[in-house]
């Protein structure tokens, strides 16, 4: 099932949203450095009614992040993502599906442990151990 959605980034400090500088389609995309096209903006979550739904249960949890600990997640429900796949539900929620470290993203082992820690709902996943031979 394809739900609607919008990628948010939370700290001890907050819920952000990384906002594109360039306009939708716009082929100088490909050409700019990513600190170039984007920006990180902190939500008013006031003013986001629908990744208000979506986060508003983990805000305690993101407040006690250990410092210069970032969680990445998708939150999902009706009316985010520019409404491409309209939810037929109007459950709100959102699942993490990476963490960094002091500006370092983390394994996904690690990443699936500090949901866990932390009780926040994860993507969708099935780890494997593989070796070179497996592959």
């Amino acid at each position: 099932e394809k739900w609607d959605g919008t990628t948010v980034q939370a700290t001890k400090d907050g819920v952000f949203k990384r906002i594109d500088n360039l306009r939708k389609g716009a082929s100088a995309k490909r050409d700019v450095k990513e600190e170039d096209r984007y920006r990180l903006e902190l939500l008013d979550l006031d003013s986001e009614a629908h990744i208000k739904q979506a986060v508003e249960p983990y805000l305690s949890v993101f407040q006690s992040l250990d410092a210069g600990l970032c969680v990445y997640a998708e939150a999902l429900g009706q009316g985010m993502g520019g409404g491409r796949h309209v939810a037929q539900r109007t459950q709100y929620t959102l699942r993490v599906f990476d963490f960094a470290r002091d500006g370092e993203f983390l394994p996904f082992r690690e990443v699936v442990e500090l949901a866990e820690r932390y009780k926040l709902p994860v993507v969708g996943h099935c780890l494997v151990d593989l070796s070179a031979e497996d592959v």
